[in-house]
């Protein structure tokens, strides 16, 4: 029976309910009793919540009907309670990223009598250990893994990143499955060989009375001793018996029961999974996933024991145990067209970046300077709601009259084709206040329009800390005679300071930060080091030369040892866990403010709204008896180091804004390679190298062939497929310093430095095969692909047919490449042949 408590957990703990929100429950006849309990459970807790009911799919993706569809936008929590899976529906997708940001839960074939000890887990612990373990796997070549049961198996998983399932769907647009807790990844094709013993249980049959024993080799199931299954997988060809999926569960409260939703996200076991893995970053597509319990499993990770207490944070799942064992024969875990829940990376993230992010952001028409679109962060920065911005007001409109020269020095700077720029300027809010900004800002082309994406910073807190730190440079300079070397240190820290405002990087800008603390003509202290904080740890970004660091610190008592030895000799540890206890960890979760023991200080790097690392420096014990004999210049020169690491916070969150900026600025948003803006500036250095070393350089211009008809015949999705295709297999067999870029439509453009002309032919042939040999995606069936040809122009930097600039390389691959598409069979053509 569904307890109060359950919807609770939902509600409260994973969607982040907030008062007033709408709930929108959708189920079907499969589970309609436990989508009714729900329902029925909200409204008792006095929220507003719609039911809606439909007809079970017949097979999981399959679009819900279009009342439900557009119900599914207009709420602000949806739970999917169904039998098939409505995940990777076209309805899901528009809800996640509507005007509603809809959050959005999906349970299909859920246990109600299961699901409130399958939920009562503590998330951040159950995050934690997953973040930990895939942290280990994404170092990881190859995985091994036995059993007593007689599993033997090896995979690689190479450059496949693991995913972490935490069921925590708090964030607008947000979407996952429920109950959670596993981590998972696609091994690469081809390379898992073995024996695999399942002896848990099994999608479409369940609880396993004996186990199944697949022999495995070159990443497909070449024997399977079970005939149950065998009728399963064999009507589906041979794609279904691929070694798709390899997990780990993770949820310390769920056991081996039958039920595959939460038998794989058990303690101590694993599940590899035969067919389909392309949602979950695999190349193969087919017309099932099944995932097969392995219990109590030794792992090596490139031959090493994966540690003890990642596979068994808690104590061992425990495996359900039954005189009378039930095969489970719910269709919803039987053979089936697999849509997995997990979400990918994609358009709808990159909105949710957008909309969320702490830093104010907008993008301008850069002809007539009328706002196109702002975030949340902007709007609140300005006063205006985004009806009274977006598409009604200009940038002069938010600009204060004192401001307007250089609103017009900008103009002139897009004249002269300054695509890039950062700058201090002022912002009029709606309520008349004028506020200090930094400014990056990039213009770029989105489709047919050129517009200017800009970030912004209120620098107002920044500038109060350099007015208070001159300030205080101030009164230091008036302390007395016994005093007088050490302020005339502090008086040259401002002009050091300023520099650092003016670093393109941040390692240009820790290296000054170093330098300012450290070097004899600014505060000289004996030793200092910087800290980032990067995906739960502390990670040692610089230090001063003569300071070295230590390993990571971690438990056990050889770790001891170290973090007594670091605390002996000051050398710092190169990285630290911040949910540990050691007092790095606590300054950077800001339970301490500031940390001083004997000659070592430790302050928090603040960002805008966060701690984002940590600053330690280590006195010469003569000067800091100097300080303690004198508190108001010892308050001060602290006061001086606390400002000087707040600036170095704000600096940095504006560089890393300013990197994603420039990325967004130079890659093709639908394929992922860079774009025709990258090309040609590049195509511009790479000719201007060639021609002053004499080093050769060769251009492809790649056309597909007849791929208007695809376009017309299967619809532009279909189309947009290809092309990301087409441009990853291009970017598989290109070397790193190839330039693979889309040039624009269906053309794509390699730019190929140190390459001779006859070495660019062999490389377009070989390329030729490889476009011909690929079997390319058909959206409508699983079973078919497309094949198709591209045409290759070709040009070189040649002095004896006066191809000497970017402008005759490019005409003269066109002309190669109309040629080329004229041929009848190899459509590969040199501008000399």
């Amino acid at each position: 029976m569904l307890s109060q408590e359950t919807v609770q957990l939902v509600l409260y703990n994973c969607m982040g309910y907030k008062k007033g929100e709408t709930v929108l429950v959708v189920t079907d006849e499969a589970l309609w009793n436990l989508g009714f309990a729900f329902y029925n459970k909200i409204k008792e807790l006095g929220i507003e919540v719609i039911l809606n009911s439909m007809k079970t799919r017949s097979i999981n993706g399959e679009e819900p009907p279009a009342a439900i569809a557009e119900s599914m936008k207009n709420a602000d929590i949806a739970l999917l309670i169904t039998g098939k899976s409505l995940s990777h529906t076209q309805a899901r997708r528009l809800a996640c990223v509507s005007d509603k940001k809809v959050r959005i839960a999906s349970m299909p074939g859920a246990d109600g009598t299961r699901l409130e000890k399958l939920l009562k887990v503590d998330y951040d612990e159950m995050f934690r250990h997953g973040f930990s373990l895939s942290e280990e796997l994404k170092k990881t070549k190859q995985v091994e893994i036995t059993t007593a049961a007689g599993t033997n198996v090896s995979m690689e998983i190479t450059g496949r990143l693991p995913h972490v399932d935490s069921g925590i769907l708090t964030l607008p647009g947000a979407f996952g499955n429920l109950p959670a807790g596993e981590v998972y990844l696609a091994p690469l094709e081809g390379t898992t060989n073995g024996t695999i013993v399942i002896d848990g249980s099994i999608s479409g049959i369940g609880l396993l009375k004996k186990p199944i024993k697949i022999t495995v080799k070159n990443g497909l199931a070449e024997k399977i001793d079970s005939e149950e299954l065998r009728k399963i997988i064999d009507p589906l060809g041979p794609l279904a018996r691929n070694i798709a999926e390899f997990g780990i569960g993770t949820n310390p409260n769920a056991t081996v029961i039958g039920n595959i939703l939460e038998d794989e996200k058990a303690i101590n076991t694993i599940h590899i999974a035969l067919g389909d893995s392309i949602s979950m970053g695999g190349k193969v597509k087919a017309p099932c996933h099944l995932d097969g319990i392995i219990l109590a499993p030794s792992i090596k990770l490139d031959g090493k024991p994966i540690p003890e207490r990642l596979i068994r944070w808690y104590p061992s799942a425990r495996i359900a145990k039954s005189k009378n064992r039930q095969k489970i024969s719910d269709t919803s875990y039987s053979v089936m067209e697999f849509e997995d829940t997990r979400s990918s990376i994609g358009p709808e993230l990159f909105q949710l970046l957008f909309d969320n992010s702490n830093d104010p952001q907008y993008v301008l028409d850069l002809k007539n300077q009328v706002f196109l679109e702002a975030n949340r962060a902007f709007l609140e920065l300005s006063g205006y709601s985004k009806e009274e911005l977006v598409g009604k007001l200009k940038s002069s409109d938010l600009t204060p009259p004192n401001t307007r020269p250089v609103l017009i020095s900008k103009q002139s700077a897009i004249n002269k084709g300054i695509m890039r720029e950062r700058y201090q300027f002022e912002i009029l809010a709606k309520n008349g206040e004028i506020k200090p900004l930094e400014l990056s800002v990039h213009r770029t082309k989105i489709g047919d329009k050129e517009v200017t994406i800009g970030a912004a910073r209120d620098i107002s807190e920044r500038l109060r800390l350099e007015k208070a730190l001159r300030e205080k440079i101030t009164e230091i300079a008036f302390a007395g005679n016994r005093l007088l070397a050490l302020t005339e240190k502090i008086k040259n820290v401002p002009l050091i300071t300023a520099a650092l405002l003016k670093s393109k990087t941040e390692e240009e800008l820790c290296e000054g930060t170093i330098k300012l603390l450290c070097d004899p003509e600014g505060l000289a202290y004996k030793n200092a080091a910087i800290y980032f904080l990067q995906e739960g740890r502390l990670k040692l970004s610089k230090c001063s030369k003569i300071m070295r660091s230590v390993p990571a610190l971690r438990r056990g008592t050889h770790n001891q040892y170290k973090l007594e030895r670091a605390e002996k000799t000051g050398l710092p540890p190169a990285i630290i866990n911040i949910y540990g206890s050691h007092h790095f960890a606590r300054v950077a979760r800001g339970e301490i403010v500031r940390y001083q023991k004997d000659t070592e200080i430790l302050l928090p790097l603040r960002g805008l709204r966060q701690i984002i690392g940590v600053v330690r420096i280590i006195m010469d014990p003569k000067e800091k008896e100097l300080m303690d004999n004198n508190p108001v210049t010892k308050k001060s020169y602290e006061d001086i180091v606390e400002t000087i690491g707040s600036i170095l916070g704000l600096l940095t969150e504006s560089l890393r804004m300013d990197k994603i900026l420039e990325m967004q600025s130079i890659m093709d948003e639908l394929t992922g390679i860079y774009n025709r803006r990258y090309f040609e500036r590049m195509l511009k250095e790479e000719t201007e190298r060639s021609l002053r070393y004499r080093r050769s350089l060769s251009l492809f211009l790649i056309d597909l062939n007849k791929f208007k008809k695809i376009n017309d015949t299967a619809g532009h999705n279909q189309g947009d497929v290809i092309l990301s295709e087409f441009a990853q297999l291009l970017k598989k067999h290109s070397r790193k310093l190839d330039v693979v870029c889309r040039y624009g439509g269906d053309e794509f453009a390699i730019i190929l430095p140190e390459t001779n002309a006859k070495g660019a032919l062999l490389k377009a042939n070989r390329l030729y095969d490889h476009i011909k040999d690929y079997k390319f995606t058909d959206m409508k069936s699983r079973l078919r692909h497309y094949r198709i040809t591209a045409s290759f122009g070709i040009s070189t930097v040649s002095k004896e047919r006066n191809i000497l600039s970017e402008e005759r390389l490019v005409a003269s691959a066109d002309n190669a490449l109309y040629k080329a598409k004229k041929l009848k069979k190899r459509q590969v053509k040199s501008y000399w042949l």
